[in-house]
C-alpha cells in the first residue's frame, strides 16, 4: 500500500469528463494510501505514469462543507505534501486565426513563465523537438486506451471530421445547446484545407480568460493567468470554438487528447530532476487561487445551464421596462396609493384582487412600477412570496401572445427562487431533443405547480386595455389571469384604462382609481430641472407660481403636467410665461363643463406649433422624425433611424460623420419622440401621442408615406451594397444576420417595407409622355416622383433581387426561396401591388414572364391580395391560367391565401377551375381547408368537381371535415357526396370526423349507415382516430354502435393500445369495460401493458394490472413490462409492476446487465435512479433482485443510488450479500468517482459517505 509522501505529480480535473480520460492514461493503477490528511473531503484516483506516482483530483459538482472547490487544492497539499508540480488537464474553446489553425481535438499547451518553471518549460521544449522528429503520437495513444476500455468509445473517441464547422464570426449561433439549427452554408463557414498528416496538433502559447486580448489560442476559466510563478502546466484539448456557438460532440475527444499529452510530459520528466521541484504545499496561495477559479467555473456552468432553460422558456424581459419606467417616479409620490387600505388588503391576502383603473396620462404605468418596487423590496428573492409581472403595450401588440405571457410569469416565479422546477427540466430535455417549445398546458401546469412552492404569488399586469390578441393567439390573457386567479388563488395587481369589456370583468373585485393627486403632481414640480429656463431658474417666485397652476390645471394627469412644464423652457419673459399658465387653467376650467373636451389633444397641438415655431433645421428634422415614427411599418431601432434621415439621393454610403446625433433629433421633437431603453428603438412618449398622430398624422406629415418611399429607395440604391455584394441572393443570409445596428442598419428594414410605402405614396402623379409600345398603353402615362424613383431602382436586377430575397428569406416562402431564386422588375412591382408603375416596366418585359419558380407577376398579385394590380395585369393580356414549377395557376395563390375577389375575378376573366397541380391539388383542395369557405363555395357554384383525389389519396370533403370546415362538408353532402365514400388512401369520412373530434357529424353519418369498421391503407379504424384525438364522447357512441375495439393496423397495435401510448385513462377503462382485449400483442410481440409503461403513464399500468394484464410477456425484442417502465422512467409505473410481484429473474438481469432491452437502448438501471426514483422503489428493486449473486455490473445501480443519498439501501446491499470491495477493477469508493456525480449535495449522502468509510470502502 503506497504512502501520502510517495505522490509527487498532482494532476486536478474540473470536469467528470477530464477525470475519466485522466484515469484512463494511468500506466498502473495503485490502491489509496493508507491513510489522509484529517478532514480531506476530496475524491481521488491513484497510479503511475512511468516513473511517477500520480494522483488525480477530480473538482466536485455539488456542495460539501464550504467552498468545496477551494478545498480540492488546500487538502491536495495537505494529503499529499511531496506534490512538486501540478498539472491542469481538461477541455477548453479554441480561438482560431490566420495566424494559428486551430481545430477541434487539438491541444493548447500555456507554461509558467517564470520563478520556479524551469523543468516543465525543458520538458515541454524537449517534447516537442521529439514531435517534430516523430510526430506527436498522440491518436496511436488514444487508439490503445480506447482498445483497453471499449466502453469508453462512444463518449470519448473522436466524432468525424465533417462536424468540425468553424463559422464566420458574423453569423451567430441559433437557439439551443448544439448546433443542429446552424446550417453551414459556404457563405456562413470558414474554409480550411484537410490537414495532410497528424489529426491533432499541439499548439503553445497564452490560456486565458475572457479579459486577455493578445495573441490568445484558447480560452477557458479555471487557470488563466495563474501560471507565473506556479509550477503547473495548463494543457487543454479544444472541443469547441470561443464564439457564440455551441458544440459537446467533441468534449470527450478532446479531454483524451489533453490527457495524452500530459501523460508524455510527465513520462519524460525524470525522478530525479522533480525532486528538485518546490513542494506544491510551500506554494498554497497560488493553488488556492486555482481552485477558487474553479469552483467559479461550476457555478458560472450552473447559471449558464439556468439561463439557458429560462431563455427558451420565454425571451420576454421586462426588468428593463421596470428600470425604466421606476427612474420616471419620483420619491415620495404615489404614498396615497402604497398606504391605501386596498393596497394593504391586497399585501396581506391570498388570492386578492385590485383593479386599479385610470385616465390617459394618469401615470398608471409609474405606479405600476412603485408596486412593483415595493413588492420586491418587501419580498426579496428567496422568500416564500413569488412576484412576476407583465407590461402590456400597444408597440407590442403583435408579439404578446398568452402563451408568451404566461410563460414569462412562469419564468420570473423560477428566476425569484433562482431555482429551475424538475418537471420545467424534463420538458426542457424533451422539446430540446425535437427543437420545439412548450405547449399551453404545458406551461399552465407547470406554472400551477410553481403556485404551491409560495406561499403566496403576486403577479402584476400594466395597462390591460393595451393588449390586443394577435390574429393567432387562440386565448386571451384575461380569462387566463382570471382562471388562475380562482384555481390557485394568485393575488392580481391589474391598471388599465376604463374600458368596459375589462371593467365589468372587475366589478366583483375591489378597486382603487389611479389619479394623480394635487401634491403628487406638486412633488414632480418641485423637483423638475430648470437648467434649461434661466427665466424660471432664477426666479423662485415663478417657480411657486408655475407649482399653483399647473397642479390644478393638469386635471390628474402626469404626462399633462409633464407637457405643460416643457412648454414652459420655450418662454423668455414672465409676461408669456403667465399667459401660457392662464392659457392651460382655461382649459381645465373647459373640461369641468365639457367632459368630451380633449386636453392631451389641446397639449399635442401646441407642441406641433412648438415644432413649427422653431428654426428650419430643427423644424425639418423633427418632421422627418416624426414621420418615420408615424408612418413606419415596425419601431426603428435609434442607428436605423439616424441612417433613414441621412441617406440622400445618389450616395455611395451613409456612414458615421452623414449621421445626425440621436440626441439632436430628440430634442427637435419637443419631448414628443423618446427611446424606449427596453427595446432600444424609437418611439412616441406615450399610447396617446399613436392616438393623436393616427387621426392627423396626414394633417401633419401629408407626404409622409412618399418621403419613407423615396429614402428606402435610396437606401437600398447606395453604392455600397453593388461594390460589396457581387453576388447578392446567396448573401443574403449573411445580410440578413448582420447586427441591426452596424453600417447597414437600414437595410433589412428598406428592403421589407419600401414597396408599402410605394403604394401608399401621396405624391400627386404629373403628365410624362408614353413610355413602352403603344398596344400596351394608349393613353398618357403619368408618374409621381416617387414612381419615377422606383423605376429607376427596379432597372438594376442586383437590386430587385437583393432586395426582394430579404423579403422572401423573412417571410420564409418555401415556394420561392432558393439559393438561385430570380424574380425580375414586374414581378417585384406586382408583389407589392405598384400599379402605377407596372405599365411603363413593360417596355422591356413580357407581360407573362416568369421568375426562376415560373411564378409570373399574376400568379404574385393573386398571392399578395392586389385586386386593383390583378385587373391590371389581366387589362394587360396576362395569362390566368400559368402554371408555376409546381402546377399551380395563379387562382390556386389567391385561394390559398384566402382572396376572395381575386378569386372571383380570376374566374370570371375565364380561370381553369379544373387545373390539377403536381401534388393532385385542385383549388378546390385548398379551399376546403377551414376559414376559406367562401371560396369553396364559389368554386362549387361555378362546377368544381369534387371527387378528385390528390397525390395522399385526400378528396376535398375529407380535408373539410378534417379542418372543421362545416358549410364545404354540409355542401357537398348536399351536392351528392356518398357519406360512406372515400379517397385512395382508403380514408372514411368517419374516420375524418372522428379525428377531428367532430361529435356531430360521427353521429349523422353513423345514422346514414357508414361502415364503421373500415380501415384505411394503415388498417386503422374510425375508433383508432378517435383514441388517438382522445375523444372520449365519440369513442363512446362508436363503441354503442358496435365498432370493433380489437382490430388491429399495420404495425398491430389495436384501439386500446393506442389509447394507453396516448395516457388517456378515461377511453382505456371505457375499452376495458366494453370488452377489449388487452393480451392482444402488436407486431413487435408487445402488449398494451407495455405501451403504457413505455408512455409512463402509471395510473393506465394500474388500471390495466387491476384489469389482469400479464406483466411476464416477453416482447420479439426481449423486454418485459417491467423493462418498458424503466425506460419510460416512470416511477410509479415501476413500483405497481414490481408490488405485483413476478420479476425476480428480470431484475437480476436487471442487475447483472443482461436485459438486452437496456442494452439496445444504451440505458442501465442506474439512469432510473438518475431520473430520480424514490429509496422505496430502490429498495422494491433489490428486494425481488437479490436472490442471484449480483456480480461486476452490480456497482452501477448501488453506487448510483448511493451517490444520489439513497442511504436507506445500505442495510440491504449488507444482507443481500454485494461485494462492495470487488464491484468493480477498484474500490468501492474509487469506482465511485467514475459515475457522474453532477448535483449532489452534501445532505442527501453525508451519512452514506461515513458508512462507506466505516465499512473500509
Amino acid at each position: 500500500m503506497s504512502s501520502p509522501s510517495d505522490y509527487t505529480v498532482g494532476w486536478i480535473c474540473a470536469l467528470t469528463i477530464e477525470g475519466v480520460a485522466a484515469t484512463a492514461f494511468l500506466d498502473q493503477k495503485l490502491e489509496a494510501p493508507a491513510s489522509q490528511a484529517k478532514n480531506d473531503a476530496n475524491n481521488y484516483k491513484y497510479g503511475k505514469v512511468k516513473d511517477h506516482n500520480v494522483v488525480i483530483a477530480v473538482l466536485p459538482k455539488g456542495e460539501y462543507g464550504n467552498s468545496p472547490a477551494t478545498r480540492v487544492a488546500n487538502d491536495l497539499s495537505r494529503s499529499f505534501p511531496n506534490i512538486r508540480i501540478g498539472l491542469l488537464v481538461g477541455v477548453g474553446g479554441g480561438a482560431p486565426s490566420p495566424k494559428h489553425d486551430i481545430r477541434l481535438g487539438d491541444v493548447v499547451v500555456s507554461i509558467p513563465k517564470g520563478g520556479q518553471s524551469g523543468l516543465l518549460r525543458t520538458a515541454v521544449a524537449s517534447l516537442e523537438i521529439d514531435h517534430m522528429m516523430d510526430g506527436n503520437g498522440l491518436e496511436s495513444m488514444i487508439t490503445e486506451v480506447l482498445d483497453q476500455n471499449p466502453r469508453l468509445m462512444e463518449q470519448f473517441g473522436r466524432p468525424p471530421n465533417s462536424t468540425d464547422i468553424l463559422f464566420q464570426p458574423t453569423f451567430k449561433h441559433s437557439k439551443g445547446d448544439s448546433c443542429r439549427l446552424c446550417k453551414p452554408t459556404p457563405d456562413n463557414v470558414i474554409e480550411r484545407e484537410p490537414r495532410k498528416n497528424e489529426k491533432s496538433l499541439i499548439h503553445f502559447g497564452t490560456i486565458a480568460s475572457a479579459n486577455t486580448l493578445n495573441d490568445v489560442l484558447c480560452f477557458e476559466m479555471e487557470a488563466a493567468g495563474l501560471m507565473n510563478g506556479f509550477p503547473c502546466l495548463v494543457i487543454r484539448g479544444i472541443c469547441d470554438y470561443s464564439d457564440s456557438h455551441k458544440n459537446k460532440l467533441w468534449q470527450g475527444s478532446a479531454a483524451m487528447a489533453a490527457a495524452a499529452y500530459a501523460k508524455q510530459i510527465t513520462s519524460l520528466i525524470r525522478h530525479e530532476e522533480l525532486a528538485q521541484e518546490t513542494k506544491l504545499c510551500e506554494i498554497q496561495t497560488q493553488i488556492n487561487e486555482i481552485a477558487r477559479t474553479a469552483e467559479d467555473v461550476r457555478s458560472q456552468q450552473e447559471k449558464e445551464e439556468q439561463f439557458e432553460i429560462l431563455t427558451w422558456l420565454s425571451q420576454a424581459d421586462f426588468g428593463q421596462q421596470q428600470s425604466e419606467n421606476l427612474r420616471k417616479w419620483q420619491q415620495g409620490t404615489l404614498q396615497w396609493l402604497l398606504e391605501s387600505h386596498q393596497y394593504q388588503k391586497w399585501i396581506r391576502e391570498k388570492g386578492e384582487i385590485l383593479f386599479c383603473p385610470g385616465i390617459p396620462g394618469a401615470g398608471k404605468t409609474v405606479a405600476t412600477s412603485a408596486v412593483i418596487q415595493d413588492l420586491t423590496q418587501r419580498f426579496p428573492g428567496g422568500t416564500d412570496i413569488g412576484i412576476a409581472f407583465i407590461y402590456c403595450s400597444y408597440t407590442e401588440r403583435n408579439n404578446q401572445h398568452t402563451t408568451g405571457l404566461l410563460a414569462s410569469i412562469l419564468k420570473q416565479l423560477c428566476q425569484f427562487r433562482n431555482a429551475i422546477p424538475d418537471d420545467l427540466k424534463e420538458l426542457y430535455i424533451e422539446h430540446r431533443k425535437q427543437g420545439t417549445r412548450l405547449q399551453y398546458k404545458q406551461i399552465v401546469r407547470v406554472l400551477k405547480s410553481q403556485f404551491g412552492v409560495y406561499l403566496r404569488v403576486m403577479v402584476v399586469v400594466d395597462a390591460l386595455d393595451e393588449w390586443q390578441r394577435p390574429p393567432d393567439d387562440a386565448f386571451n390573457i384575461l380569462d387566463e389571469l382570471l382562471s388562475l386567479h380562482n384555481e390557485s388563488r394568485i393575488n392580481h395587481f391589474v391598471t388599465s384604462r376604463f374600458v368596459p369589456t375589462i371593467s365589468n370583468r372587475f366589478q366583483n373585485y375591489p378597486s382603487l382609481p389611479i389619479l394623480a393627486s394635487q401634491s403628487d403632481i406638486s412633488e414632480y414640480i418641485s423637483n423638475y430641472n430648470w437648467s434649461s429656463s434661466s427665466l424660471v431658474y432664477e426666479n423662485p417666485g415663478l417657480q411657486e407660481q408655475i407649482k399653483s397652476y399647473i397642479s390644478q390645471a393638469s386635471e390628474g394627469m402626469f404626462l399633462l403636467a409633464q407637457f405643460y412644464l416643457r412648454s414652459l423652457e420655450d418662454k423668455t419673459t414672465p409676461r408669456e410665461l403667465t399667459d401660457a399658465l392662464k392659457l392651460y387653467q382655461d382649459r381645465a376650467d373647459r373640461k369641468e363643463n365639457d367632459q368630451n373636451f380633449d386636453m392631451l389633444a389641446e397639449a399635442y397641438d401646441e407642441v406641433m406649433d412648438r415644432i413649427n415655431r422653431r428654426n428650419a433645421n430643427f423644424r425639418r428634422r423633427a418632421h422627418q422624425v416624426l414621420s418615420w415614427v408615424c408612418y413606419a411599418e415596425r419601431q426603428l431601432y435609434v442607428k436605423e433611424l439616424q441612417a433613414a434621415i441621412a441617406v440622400k439621393e445618389n450616395q455611395v454610403e451613409v456612414d458615421e460623420l452623414d449621421l445626425c446625433p440621436i440626441n439632436l433629433l430628440l430634442s427637435a421633437c419637443c419631448g414628443i419622440v423618446v427611446i424606449s431603453e427596453a427595446s432600444e428603438t424609437v418611439q412616441l412618449v406615450h399610447y396617446t401621442a399613436q392616438d393623436y398622430f393616427l387621426d392627423r398624422k396626414g394633417q401633419w406629415f401629408p407626404h409622409g408615406q412618399s418621403y419613407l418611399a423615396k429614402q428606402c429607395i435610396n437606401y437600398l440604391s447606395l453604392q455600397k451594397f453593388q461594390d460589396d455584394l457581387p453576388d447578392p441572393v446567396n448573401d443574403v443570409v449573411q445580410i440578413w444576420t448582420k447586427d441591426p445596428l452596424d453600417r447597414i442598419a437600414l437595410f433589412q428594414y428598406a428592403a421589407l417595407n419600401w414597396g408599402h410605402h410605394v403604394r401608399n405614396a401621396e405624391d400627386t402623379p404629373k403628365a410624362i409622355a408614353p413610355i413602352g409600345e403603344t398596344d400596351v398603353s394608349r393613353a398618357t402615362i403619368t408618374l409621381s416622383e416617387v414612381d419615377q424613383a422606383v423605376l429607376n431602382f427596379l432597372s438594376c436586377k442586383d437590386k430587385i433581387n437583393l432586395a426582394l430575397s430579404i423579403h422572401l428569406y423573412t417571410i420564409q416562402d418555401s415556394t420561392l426561396v432558393g439559393e438561385d431564386f430570380k424574380a425580375n422588375a414586374l414581378h417585384m412591382a406586382a408583389f407589392f401591388g405598384l400599379d402605377r408603375v407596372i405599365p411603363s416596366l413593360l417596355t422591356g418585359v413580357k407581360i407573362n414572364s416568369q421568375d426562376s419558380n415560373r411564378r409570373t407577376a399574376l400568379g404574385w398579385a393573386s398571392k399578395a391580395g392586389w385586386i386593383t394590380t390583378v385587373h391590371l395585369l389581366l387589362s394587360l393580356n396576362a395569362d390566368v391560367d400559368a402554371l408555376d414549377f409546381y402546377g399551380r395557376t395563379p387562382l390556386f395563390e389567391a385561394t390559398e391565401s384566402n382572396h376572395f375577389e381575386i378569386v372571383n375575378l380570376l374566374i370570371e376573366r375565364g380561370a381553369d377551375i379544373h387545373v390539377v397541380a403536381f401534388n393532385g391539388n385542385t383549388a378546390l383542395h385548398y379551399a376546403a381547408e377551414s376559414n376559406r369557405g367562401k371560396i369553396a363555395h364559389l368554386l362549387l357554384d361555378k362546377g368544381a368537381k369534387f371527387d378528385i383525389s390528390n397525390m395522399f389519396g385526400q378528396v376535398p370533403i375529407n380535408i373539410a371535415v378534417r379542418n372543421g370546415s362545416r358549410s364545404v362538408y354540409n355542401r357537398l353532402f348536399k351536392m351528392g357526396v356518398n357519406p360512406r365514400s372515400c379517397g385512395v388512401d382508403g380514408r372514411t369520412i368517419l374516420m375524418e370526423a372522428a379525428m377531428a373530434k367532430n361529435e356531430d357529424l360521427v353521429k349523422e353519418l353513423l345514422k346514414q349507415g357508414v361502415n364503421l369498421n373500415s380501415q384505411d391503407y394503415q388498417n386503422r379504424t374510425a375508433l383508432m382516430e378517435a383514441c388517438r384525438a382522445g375523444n372520449q364522447k365519440i369513442v363512446e357512441v362508436l363503441l354503442q354502435h358496435d365498432a370493433k375495439p380489437d382490430i388491429q393496423d399495420c404495425k398491430g397495435p389495436t384501439a386500446l393500445m393506442k389509447a394507453s401510448h396516448q395516457g388517456d385513462e378515461s377511453i382505456t377503462a371505457l375499452l376495458l369495460k366494453k370488452g377489449a382485449n388487452q393480451h392482444i400483442v402488436d407486431h413487435d410481440g408487445s402488449t398494451t401493458l407495455m405501451h403504457a409503461c413505455e408512455r409512463g403513464s402509471g395510473r393506465i399500468v394500474r388500471l390495466l394490472l387491476q384489469n389482469g394484464a400479464d406483466p411476464e410477456v416477453v416482447s420479439h425484442s426481449g423486454l418485459t413490462a417491467l423493462e418498458c417502465a424503466i425506460i419510460g422512467f416512470d416511477e410509479l409505473s415501476i413500483k405497481l409492476l414490481l408490488e405485483h410481484g413476478g420479476h425476480m429473474d428480470v431484475v437480476s438481469q436487471l442487475f447483472e446487465g443482461e436485459s438486452p432491452k437496456l442494452s439496445d437502448h444504451g440505458a442501465a438501471l442506474f439512469e432510473a435512479f438518475e431520473e430520480g426514483c424514490s429509496s422505496e422503489v430502490l429498495q422494491l428493486l433489490m428486494e425481488r433482485g437479490q436472490s442471484k449473486s449480483p456480480g461486476w455490473h452490480n456497482g452501477l445501480p448501488f453506487l448510483k443510488a448511493l451517490e444520489d443519498g439513497h442511504e436507506i439501501i445500505i442495510p440491504l446491499m449488507r444482507d443481500s450479500g454485494v461485494d462492495l470491495i470487488n464491484c468493480s477493477k477498484e474500490t468501492g469508493f474509487n469506482y465511485w468517482l467514475e459515475v457522474e456525480s453532477c448535483g449532489v449535495k452534501a445532505e442527501n449522502f453525508v451519512h452514506v459517505v461515513t458508512w462507506v468509510l466505516f465499512a473500509g470502502w
